[in-house]
């Protein structure tokens, strides 16, 4: 989410998110690749009636099947098949053939995690909503949604990945690497913050 933000901030889409286009480093950060089919989100706007077949049709959103114009609420379904599919072990919307995939999308409503995953299932429904205007709208709203739903479903508050990089790279600088010499990036959710 971090890098679409990145990546969005300065006027891409990805069009390609999917596991195989993100890969770990050595430090446990993501890294997204393989911006061979990305699009200057201007151009992705306005460009319609275009097939845009490239990709895998189990993370493109229904507007990039129907060959619409895109903006960054394309990379945002992406992103919601992808962490349905991290977290499950399935894709969203199975099927064969694209024709399949496309048909599975027609009913609007956002699959089920499951009980064991219903803390996340309000990231996958406003990620894989049909209707893009149902979606969430910029990355940084899905990060936002996520940190939520995060300290909803462990009762932590998370700092983000590199505001937590960054901090630890400070805190280094400062000999305040100690684990006694500082505070945690944790705080506990009140209980009654989570009625």
């Amino acid at each position: 989410a971090e890098a679409l933000r990145a990546i969005h901030e300065v006027g891409f889409l990805h069009l390609d998110l999917k596991p195989n286009n993100v890969m770990i480093r050595a430090d446990g950060s993501p890294a997204l690749i393989d911006f061979g089919i990305s699009k200057r989100t201007v151009v992705a706007r306005y460009q319609e009636g275009l097939s845009y077949s490239m990709g895998s049709p189990y993370f493109m959103s229904p507007e990039q099947m129907r060959g619409e114009s895109l903006d960054e609420r394309r990379d945002i379904y992406s992103f919601g098949a992808l962490w349905f599919r991290v977290f499950t072990g399935q894709v969203p919307f199975p099927g064969r053939t694209f024709e399949e995939i496309r048909s599975s999308r027609e009913d609007l409503v956002a699959p089920s995690m499951g009980d064991a995953l219903k803390h996340y299932q309000p990231i996958i429904d406003k990620t894989l909503a049909g209707a893009r205007d149902q979606r969430l709208s910029t990355a940084q709203e899905l990060i936002d949604s996520i940190d939520y739903h995060f300290g909803t479903a462990t009762g932590v508050y998370r700092m983000p990945f590199f505001v937590e990089r960054r901090k630890n790279r400070h805190d280094k600088a400062i000999g305040m690497h100690c684990p006694e010499r500082r505070r945690s990036g944790y705080e506990r959710i009140p209980d009654h913050a989570l009625l």
